[in-house]
């Protein structure tokens, strides 16, 4: 390919190996019901998530009604594709935090942010953001998220599939 080229072979070493490295952590949001799904939506924009699946109790009750092969199908590739992350945020309650976790088949960090007190799934869109932040910042060998470090770098628990 240099030679094809007319540069150093070095160079193309060096732009092959560029194109195998990623910075920081892969994130998944994965949430419902989310009452303020708009304002997450936002912040994980803005915090360059890599995948964001959030459904309003609305959208949730419209997934269950589907019938049984259609929410099925939605629910593996919804698993399959969140599999692809190595932090999965769950906003939601710690029931089904673990729940999720557990249909995972592969090690990955979970990471349950709280929802406001009294309320009916609206979230803290700034510490959904701080969350993230931590994650991206106190991460970069990609093993940070595991165990009692994600605990307290991210003040949630963090369950992890053995």
């Amino acid at each position: 390919m240099a030679a094809k080229l007319g540069v150093d072979r070095t160079l193309v070493s060096r732009l092959e190996s560029v194109g195998e490295v990623r910075k920081g952590e892969t994130i998944a949001v994965v949430g419902f019901p989310v009452e303020n799904k708009e304002d997450i939506v936002r912040v994980a924009g803005e915090e360059a998530v890599d995948f964001v699946y959030v459904l309003t109790d609305q959208e949730r009750w419209d997934l269950l009604n589907r019938s049984g092969g259609e929410l099925f199908t939605e629910l593996m590739r919804l698993m399959a594709r969140v599999r692809e992350f190595r932090v999965v945020v769950i906003l939601g309650l710690n029931q089904v935090a673990r729940f999720f976790a557990a249909l995972l088949d592969r090690e990955v960090s979970v990471l349950h942010l709280k929802q406001t007190p009294g309320s009916n799934g609206r979230f803290e869109p700034e510490e959904l953001r701080r969350l993230i932040r931590s994650v991206k910042t106190n991460a970069p060998s990609g093993r940070a998220t595991d165990g009692p470090r994600a605990r307290k770098m991210a003040g949630k628990k963090s369950l992890r599939r053995e």
